[in-house]
């Protein structure tokens, strides 16, 4: 069995990057987390409603990939380029030593959005091997 985080900007980019992966992984026997760096929050706009459908949303797809752990950053949404790398970094380090995973995927470094840009980054700083040695690949 392997460990394996996928670490998501946002809620669906698992399954748009990696999710037939995922998938395989959870049918292997693999144990499966699954990381999200952002939410939604009424300080961008968002309802309640919207929000409370969001969280049951996330549920429901932790539960279909079978994942053993949830974790939100909690991060405000389109809103990471306005904080310090070193915060995101710090929280992303916390949880992924928690999780101790052996398999990390990460979003594409030049995705035009630019969360996914500070959360490649601050997860390839991470995955030092030589400050997680739990990290393969």
């Amino acid at each position: 069995m392997k460990k394996v985080l996928v670490i998501a900007p946002h809620p669906d980019d698992e399954t748009l990057g990696c999710g037939g992966t995922l998938l395989r992984h959870s049918l292997e026997g693999d144990e499966v987390h699954w990381m999200v760096a952002t939410e939604m929050s009424q300080v961008d706009g968002f309802s309640e409603k919207k929000i409370n459908d969001r969280d049951e949303e996330i549920k429901s797809v932790a539960k279909a990939y079978q994942f053993k752990s949830v974790v939100s950053l909690g991060f405000l949404t389109t809103r990471l380029d306005d904080l310090p790398i070193l915060d995101v970094i710090e929280a992303m380090r916390q949880e992924i030593n928690i999780i101790n995973p052996e398999i990390i995927y990460i979003p594409y470094r030049n995705d035009a959005h630019s969360d996914h840009a500070i959360v490649f980054d601050a997860a390839i700083s991470c995955a030092k091997t030589f400050r997680q040695p739990f990290i393969k690949r």
